[in-house]
């Protein structure tokens, strides 16, 4: 005759919790550390180099803003969709659009300078821009995964001078 099959026992902690329950818990929090830590992965992955800059030589009819990955760069923008010009904020006045042009295909060939008042090919712009007057003005690149801006001042004289922040 043959001993009756004995049920599988778990071991107890002293706490009361079994082994089970408690590698379970471990198993949860491992993989709870391990999907933030790919979220944070992720998320400063997605933002790509962006920057703007005001083109040495320009002048108040024809300010041009540098485009690129870096400053000085050859290397266009991945994902341009809006380049807008705005009036700096300031205590007294709120931001203010001038210009704006958007992309109007998935895939435009993007430039790697924009000249105020001129759109480029790929994108479109709702109204023409009007001349600058001399003043504070902010240039915005903005796409998928980018942001970029700049600051310069249009003076009296006509000269435009890229600000520091």
């Amino acid at each position: 005759m043959r001993p009756p099959a004995l049920a599988p026992q778990l071991k107890r902690e002293p706490l009361g919790r079994n082994v089970a329950d408690l590698s379970s818990a471990m198993r949860t929090r491992t993989f709870i550390r391990w999907a933030l830590v790919l979220a944070l992965v992720v998320s400063l992955g997605c933002r790509r180099k962006a920057s703007t800059w005001v083109i040495s030589g320009s002048q108040a009819e024809s300010v041009v803003i540098g485009l690129a990955q870096e400053k000085g760069s050859r290397i266009p923008l991945e994902d341009l969709d809006e380049f807008t010009v705005t009036t700096c904020p300031s205590a007294d006045t709120s931001r203010r659009e001038v210009w704006t042009v958007t992309a109007i295909s998935t895939r435009p060939s993007i430039p790697t300078q924009i000249r105020y008042g001129v759109v480029p090919s790929g994108f479109t712009a709702p109204n023409a821009a009007p001349a600058l007057k001399p003043g504070c003005y902010e240039a915005l690149a903005i796409g998928t995964g980018i942001a970029a801006s700049v600051r310069f001042e249009v003076r009296a004289d006509g000269e435009v001078m890229e600000l520091t922040r």
